[in-house]
């Protein structure tokens, strides 16, 4: 492509976590991509400072090429006012009273296995006797199907691989707690919607996710540490005061994304890029 090239990279998981791959044809069009992208963008985009910080050390680009434009809610994503519509969901989709949240897909950088080892022993002693429910994972198959079979929670453990666009605002508002355990992400949207309908995040310090989320927006544990994930579980679940903090917080900090300020930071891009090289 000869004329101006503009470049949106959301993250650089197929380099940083190449093992997800599972084909060398795979691995070797993700670094050619990157790349070449590298070499031709006359500006890159990318949707968190976090990202771009990734594009700057692991594909030698400058500083002045790279501009940060992020994410955000969009605008019918809304909690009900109307309790009856939850509940029909909730029936709709089998759904307990109250859960514990997690969305995502089931990749391993999603540290889902992680999760459910720290789960497991409040489970185990009666600390916490909410269930889990993964939204956009089949819990059915896969790596977090052979977890959750070798810890023996599978009653623990419910599952909607799939919920339309519409209905996501429900699934977020139905639970009591929103567990982001990521190891890395370019962004984590999932924050920001649980923050929007008012439910307390509790998330992993990884990556893109503080950045996103806000320093009081919510409780953030080493992903790697099963112990602060359970204290920072158990915490946000139990402390009233902690969770009213976490939810007052975790609103004013959505509200400083909006697709009508990313939209104009766009467009400001586009016109800032010359027909001439």
């Amino acid at each position: 492509y000869d004329d101006p090239l503009l470049v949106t990279i959301h993250d650089l998981i197929h380099l940083l976590f190449p093992e997800q791959l599972n084909s060398i044809m795979k691995k070797w069009y993700a670094q050619y991509t990157f790349r070449k992208v590298a070499q031709q963008a006359r500006t890159i985009i990318s949707v968190s400072e976090h990202t771009k910080k990734d594009i700057l050390e692991r594909l030698g680009v400058e500083d002045e090429r790279v501009t940060v434009i992020p994410n955000a809610v969009r605008h019918d994503f809304q909690p009900t006012a109307d309790p009856a519509v939850l509940k029909r969901f909730r029936e709709q989709y089998h759904l307990p009273s109250e859960y514990l949240l997690a969305v995502g897909i089931d990749k391993p950088h999603k540290n889902f296995d992680f999760l459910l080892k720290a789960l497991a022993p409040l489970w185990d002693d009666g600390t916490l006797d909410l269930p889990l429910v993964f939204v956009g994972v089949d819990t059915q198959t896969g790596s977090v199907r052979k977890t959750i079979q070798a810890l023996g929670v599978e009653a623990r453990c419910l599952s909607c691989p799939w919920i339309d666009n519409q209905e996501m605002p429900l699934v977020y508002q139905s639970a009591s707690l929103l567990v982001f355990p990521s190891l890395y992400e370019g962004f984590g949207l999932p924050v920001l919607e649980a923050q929007r309908v008012g439910l307390p995040v509790v998330a992993s310090n990884a990556a893109s996710i503080p950045e996103v989320g806000g320093s009081h927006g919510a409780l953030y544990f080493d992903p790697t540490d099963r112990d602060a994930c359970r204290q920072a579980m158990t915490a946000a679940l139990k402390d009233s005061q902690l969770r009213e903090s976490l939810i007052r917080a975790g609103r004013e900090n959505e509200q400083r994304y909006s697709w009508e300020r990313s939209a104009e930071m766009l467009v400001r891009v586009y016109k800032g890029l010359s027909p001439y090289r």
